[in-house]
């Protein structure tokens, strides 16, 4: 796999994040040209997966597939989003790890002006081949007081890789709902081959 398409893994799990961020500020945000092209989505309007009423999904574009919170159990205005992208083996979590400090900063170039990004942790699932995962959570502190904590993952499948990013104003629901839709995406990509995400 080219070094273009593991980089637009790793930058796509930033600006997922953006999406979750200019959704939840109402700023408008241009769309991002990654170097890899994604797996297109389902042609019907439906959600790809099945996580419960208390949600609503939304679709951004061709290719994110965005869920808002809806109920008190996973913070109203809370949101999800992931992308699915070929197969991948070759994103070290080095290279993950390594690509968060410019993440942050190219983050903060598209932020709001006085907008403060932190990363909080950065860990891998140690797994190798399919069914790894490398996830990086920061705090973003706005010039308004607002906070969201956000959990931005790439996923490894069989069959297909995804970037997933949680965002909330709550830091234990954007963990929890990362985990819920963690566990919803990761039988699609490593489903049959046939079956498409």
């Amino acid at each position: 796999m080219s070094a273009g398409i593991v980089r637009a893994l790793i930058i796509g799990a930033a600006f997922g994040g953006l999406l979750c961020q200019a959704a939840a500020q109402e700023v408008p945000q241009g769309r991002v040209s990654p170097d890899a092209a994604p797996v297109s989505p389902p042609a019907h309007e439906d959600s790809p997966i099945a996580v419960g009423p208390d949600w609503r999904y939304e679709k951004q574009g061709t290719a994110v597939h965005m869920f808002v919170c809806e109920q008190a159990r996973c913070v109203p205005s809370s949101r999800v989003s992931f992308r699915f992208y070929p197969p991948n083996t070759e994103v070290t979590f080095e290279q993950f790890r390594r690509q968060q400090e410019t993440i942050v900063k190219t983050l903060e170039g598209q932020a709001p002006p006085g907008t403060h990004i932190a990363i909080v942790e950065v860990t891998s699932d140690e797994g190798s081949g399919a069914k790894r995962m490398f996830t990086s959570r920061r705090l973003m502190a706005f010039p308004n007081g607002m906070k969201e904590y956000v959990s931005s993952s790439i996923l490894f499948g069989s069959n297909h890789s995804a970037t997933l990013v949680s965002s909330s104003s709550d830091e234990g629901a954007s963990r929890a709902n990362h985990g819920i839709f963690v566990h919803a995406v990761m039988p699609l990509i490593n489903g049959s081959p046939e079956s498409k995400p």
